[in-house]
């Protein structure tokens, strides 16, 4: 009880009375109202009525406050909540309650009333949703939350955008799209993917296209998901019953996406050698180096800044991985001689610099395409990432420290394995194998050549 308010309140049994006005509903304090109760940790709200409408009051938890009606029907108590008291002032809810209880005794259910209301709102508000407003919503959720990564909302802007694949779809009611308008899109992104590379005079396979495909389409069925959680009906269930996206699932039209099988053989390594040297974008050069002796993912080391290097511990910081997770391992003689070489030539703070919106270097692909055409070798950024795993693997080094250089999550029944921490120095031994395996594939001793 709040007993600095007990000349204006009486409790009748459970029953608490005062009048209800701003002023003493902001005074209501749940901690003061229960600390006398028998039991007050399992107390979850406690109602405190008004002295002039007996029939109004307000319900106070620990979190809000909101008011309530309450009428005896047939001998039960039927009790009402009209709004949070954020929302209306004591004396428009008064009114309120007044309403409520005049239609409550003329045997209206005024409770299944409301929950049709609240009900039919929410199925107009979701008619009325375009993918545009989803998508802005959805946004907003994830990122508030911190939910989603940069480059999987850039996915995301790419195709909900004015020059994005569902261009047209934009300012469609989200309701108004179905399974089969899903279906046919799907296939035209892919015959977009193939007409485009004609275009610019790239080879077109059986499979081009397929992943972008796929992918895309994912994304969009995760905005309807979205929406599936988001609004539902007064029973919880969802308005809208069906994802249109998995109307794909049903004909079993996903496209089907080999992994890749390409491999970096031994006698193509003192090729790659010798035209990284050779390539005129030497940033580009030292880029693939990186990648080729830390097995970095293309954007943990495009992303790479002078703070991020200390010289004088001879390690590389990565602050957030794929997994979210912060990586910091050392490096060895070759590749400190090309961080050395980039830090100099560092822009902006970042190592590799370029004119693009995140101002480094993300993927070259260009560059991976220019040098695997002057070899006759395709290799990816990936294929890098494979190769020093493979070579990690061919030198015994213990599966723990390969997955920790790497940065691989751990399985989540990997309870034990969760608590083993690789040192640095661990990795610092294994790292100056794998970069001596690779400098002799490369046909160099040393820094030098043979």
């Amino acid at each position: 009880m709040l007993y600095s308010m007990k000349d204006a309140m009486k409790e009748s049994r459970a029953r608490i009375e005062t009048k209800l006005n701003r002023t003493a509903i902001d005074k209501l304090d749940f901690d003061e109202l229960v600390k006398n109760k028998a039991n007050p940790d399992k107390v979850r709200e406690v109602i405190v009525w008004d002295t002039l409408s007996t029939r109004f009051g307000v319900r106070v938890c620990r979190s809000k406050k909101s008011y309530v009606c309450q009428k005896s029907i047939n001998g039960k108590n039927v009790r009402v909540t009209i709004a949070s008291i954020d929302e209306k002032t004591p004396e428009q809810a008064r009114k309120i309650a007044d309403e409520y209880i005049g239609r409550m005794a003329t045997g209206e259910n005024i409770r299944e009333t409301l929950k049709k209301g609240e009900a039919t709102k929410v199925a107009l508000k979701s008619k009325e949703i375009t993918l545009k407003k989803l998508f802005q919503k959805f946004r907003h959720f994830k990122v508030e939350r911190g939910k989603i990564k940069d480059s999987t909302l850039r996915e995301y802007e790419r195709s909900i955008s004015t020059k994005g694949v569902f261009s047209d779809w934009l300012d469609k009611p989200i309701n108004d799209i179905t399974g089969d308008m899903a279906l046919n899109r799907h296939l035209k992104i892919k015959k977009d993917v193939i007409k485009n590379r004609k275009k610019n005079g790239l080879e077109v396979a059986d499979s081009t296209g397929n992943a972008e495909a796929n992918l895309t389409m994912r994304l969009l069925r995760s905005l309807f998901n979205f929406h599936k959680k988001q609004f539902k009906d007064s029973s919880g269930k969802p308005l809208l019953s069906y994802n249109p996206v998995e109307h794909i699932t049903d004909m079993e039209a996903w496209f089907e996406v080999e992994p890749r099988q390409s491999q970096i053989e031994d006698h193509h390594y003192p090729k790659i050698y010798q035209e990284l040297l050779d390539y005129e974008r030497s940033k580009y050069s030292d880029f693939i180096f990186t990648l080729w002796l830390t097995g970095f993912r293309s954007v943990e080391a495009g992303g790479l800044q002078t703070k991020h290097i200390d010289f004088e511990a001879k390690t590389i910081f990565v602050p957030e991985t794929k997994n979210g997770k912060s990586l910091k391992i050392p490096y060895c003689d070759f590749l400190e001689k090309v961080l050395r070489r980039r830090v100099k030539k560092a822009k902006n703070g970042y190592l590799f610099p370029a004119h693009n919106k995140e101002g480094h270097v993300k993927y070259a692909r260009k560059a991976f395409q220019e040098i695997s055409e002057a070899v006759g070798v395709e290799f990816t950024a990936h294929d890098l990432r494979r190769e020093f795993s493979t070579v990690a693997e061919s030198l015994d080094i213990p599966k723990k420290t390969r997955k920790s250089m790497m940065n691989h999550s751990e399985p989540s029944g990997d309870v034990t394995d969760r608590y083993v921490k690789v040192k640095v120095r661990r990795m610092r031994g294994a790292l100056e194998d794998i970069e001596a395996e690779i400098l002799n594939l490369w046909g160099v001793n040393n820094g030098k050549e043979k």
